[in-house]
């Protein structure tokens, strides 16, 4: 605000800044009239005093203890420039007013202030507003908007101000408080509206746009929002800060989760408040965050692990959607690139591998890969083959050639380090995507040398549940028969897939980590199944064909006792509904990156049936239009809920209870898991979903409640529901 603020009027009027506007007003406290001469403050002093001793409630209609009244007296009675600040906001039509004032001004002047003070009112309510009181919100700011803006633009307005300075009598009110009342006011009524966005955690989109609709410039208003977000815009600085450090450590995926806890949350916030659109600000805060996302993924490119291409791609993606920087949306485009041109070539060279390993020629294989590494010494993409050459049983390299790679290593180190800090991308990826054409060709070379001499011969019987996935035949193999999948399924026939196959894999996922508990057949077959289908979404295959998986039993299960070699895995295929041929070429595409969503039933007959506990759901309104084809996304994702937990209510064959019985043990078994079981407390919201009659009319089925975790105001987030 202008102004001293040891000056009364300054001061008065930042006091009052605020939701409080008018609630705490000193004439509304009291009841007096804004004209009111020091005799009638004084008999009203001594009434209400009388009062209040004798325990009787004021008649101003507000709530007030004996210290604000004695306040309120007190401001009235005291400095006249603060009194003054009161006056303007509070009700000017009296009967017997002396200050010369058309009617029709006070009346104008009274219908702002009580549109703006219910306005303020009603927002005090918070949630419990209902519809009906939202739509007289709306149409209320919009009123007090309206009349105040009409009200400051007339003469008379300060003409009446005026006539209250020369009322007051008081050498210290001169001509300055008017010009500085008319700079001021205007801010002053458009704080509370401020202060209400900054706290809002349901719509403060739309209180910030409400305020930029207030009598005064639109740019002073911007400012004000920002100074609204200031702790937001530290908080972000301060995580950022904090992320950069595990990053600087060599571990991006730290890094990226603790943006993706810490950081996305608050720049939702940012944005709704102080969009990227208007606030310079916030698009180079974003843009901070798009280029940590850009250097967690090229730190992960620089590895050369192609098993973490996901989390790259998905960093990336976030991050081009974050930035609005030319210069940053180049550097984005160039590392997805990069990444592309790897996986490309991890992929044929993974191929071939596989090939000449189905082919009974591991010897091959083995060779085209230390051939391909000799050659990579110190690039991106050591990792990735090394993998491969110990999955196929090679050993350690040789002290020479250790020794070799180790000083290669450090010489693209150090290059690496210095252009990195020039220029905030990973010559690593450069230098990787230098090598990429001659490493596809060379593996093509290595494989066609092969087949100079060898012929492939008929398909050979492959594994598809092994231990480890890494036995198993690769992503994308196509399988002959039907027969053989439901007989032994790791003793199934390969076929390349333009030729006539039944089905084609699409993923091994994890079940839980190894070792664990076995954690139940119903979680097991939901967690493959819900797993199963995410692979089919992630790989783009269509809804029309059937997604099918192995999972293994308790006895396979590795718990870390018996079966300590199996990776507690589920194996993923697809095919026609009706197990016809599937069409002569691939069904799966390179995985997603973005727009991940499948649907499935969550409210089946059977429990296991349904997608496991910690399954995300997109969109509330999807889940309560049809339960039975909701939609579900990585929990990365925005989401709306969790699911928490299936509670059996009754056990099969119990009679019926009725609607309110089966109502009641839903929401005490979906509360019972919401604070008992996850700890929720009142930043989150649980909700109960309950079967009808209908449920009963099978006596072989347990009756049970789909219990879900949100956050309060049903947000969306990202990541596990937790506290």
């Amino acid at each position: 605000m202008g102004g001293a603020v040891n000056d009364p009027t300054s001061a008065g009027l930042l006091e009052i800044a605020g939701p409080q506007l008018y609630r705490r007003n000193a004439f509304r406290i009291t009841g007096l009239p804004t004209d009111a001469d020091r005799r009638a403050v004084r008999h009203r002093q001594q009434k209400v005093s009388a009062a209040l001793a004798m325990g009787i409630d004021l008649d101003s209609g507000v709530e007030a203890d004996e210290d604000e009244v004695r306040r309120a007296f007190d401001l009235i009675l005291g400095d006249p420039r603060r009194r003054l600040v009161d006056e303007v906001f509070w009700l000017w039509d009296t009967p017997d007013a002396s200050c010369g004032c058309a009617k029709s001004l006070h009346i104008e002047h009274d219908q702002a202030v009580q549109a703006h003070s219910a306005a303020l009112d009603k927002e005090a309510l918070g949630d419990e507003l209902s519809d009906e009181d939202l739509d007289e919100l709306e149409g209320l700011w919009a009123e007090a908007s309206r009349r105040w803006g009409g009200v400051l633009r007339r003469a008379a307005f300060w003409d009446h101000v005026r006539a209250r300075i020369t009322a007051l009598d008081d050498k210290q009110l001169t001509e300055s408080v008017i010009d500085l009342l008319r700079e001021e006011v205007p801010l002053t009524l458009v704080k509370p509206l401020i202060q209400l966005a900054a706290t809002s955690t349901s719509e403060p989109t739309w209180l910030a746009e409400q305020a930029r609709t207030w009598p005064l410039r639109e740019s002073v208003i911007d400012d004000q929002l920002e100074g609204a977000a200031e702790p937001v815009y530290e908080s972000v600085k301060t995580e950022l800060a904090e992320a950069v450090k595990p990053l600087n450590e060599g571990d991006p995926h730290r890094a990226a989760a603790m943006v993706y806890d810490n950081v996305l949350p608050q720049l939702k916030r940012l944005n709704a408040l102080v969009p990227a659109t208007r606030h310079r600000r916030t698009a180079s805060t974003r843009n901070d965050v798009a280029l940590l996302l850009n250097n967690c993924a090229v730190r992960l490119i620089d590895t050369g692990d192609a098993q973490s291409e996901n989390n790259a791609r998905k960093w990336l993606k976030a991050a081009e959607k974050l930035t609005s920087d030319p210069h940053t949306s180049n550097l984005i485009e160039e590392n997805t690139r990069a990444l592309n041109d790897m996986v490309e070539a991890f992929r044929t060279i993974r191929e071939r591998v596989d090939e000449l390993c189905r082919l009974g020629r591991t010897d091959l294989a083995k060779q085209m890969l230390r051939n391909i590494r000799r050659t990579m010494a110190g690039s991106p993409g050591i990792a990735e083959i090394d993998r491969m050459l110990t999955e196929l049983g090679y050993y350690p390299l040789s002290a020479r050639e250790a020794a070799y790679e180790g000083r290669v290593k450090r010489r693209m180190r150090r290059r690496a380090m210095r252009a990195h800090r020039a220029a905030n991308r990973s010559p690593a990826v450069t230098a990787f995507r230098r090598l990429v054409g001659w490493i596809v060709v060379l593996g093509l070379i290595g494989l066609g040398t092969y087949f100079l001499f060898f012929d492939g011969g008929s398909p050979e019987p492959d594994s598809l549940f092994q231990d480890q996935t890494t036995d198993n035949v690769a992503v994308g193999t196509c399988l002959k028969d039907k027969a053989e999948w439901d007989k032994d399924k790791n003793d199934v026939t390969v076929v390349p897939c333009t030729e006539e196959h039944w089905a084609e894999v699409i993923g091994y996922t994890s079940l839980g980590a190894v070792p664990s508990p076995y954690p139940g057949k119903d979680q097991v077959i939901a967690e493959a199944r819900y797993n199963c289908r995410y692979n089919a979404a992630m790989k783009s295959v269509q809804s029309q064909f059937t997604v099918d998986f192995a999972y293994p039993d308790e006895h396979r299960w590795n718990d870390g006792k018996t079966q300590k070699d199996f990776q507690n895995y589920a194996t993923c295929i697809v095919h026609q509904s009706d197990d016809s041929s599937l069409p002569k070429s691939r069904l799966t595409q390179e995985d997603k990156t973005k727009d991940i969503v499948w649907r499935m039933d969550l409210f089946n007959a059977d429990i296991s049936a349904n997608p496991p506990v910690g399954a995300c759901i997109q969109h509330q309104k999807d889940y309560n239009d049809n339960i039975h084809d909701v939609p579900f996304v990585p929990c990365d994702d925005f989401h709306w809920a969790e699911v928490i937990g299936f509670p059996v209510l009754y056990q099969a064959g119990s009679p019926w209870p009725g609607d309110q019985a089966v109502k009641d043990a839903a929401y005490a078994a979906c509360l019972k898991i919401a604070k008992d079981e996850r700890g929720l407390d009142d930043n989150f919201h649980y909700g109960a979903t309950w079967p009808g009659q209908g449920a009963w009319q099978d006596p072989t089925k347990d009756i049970y409640a789909v219990c879900t975790g949100s956050r309060a105001g049903e947000q969306e987030f990202t990541g596990a529901l937790r506290n």
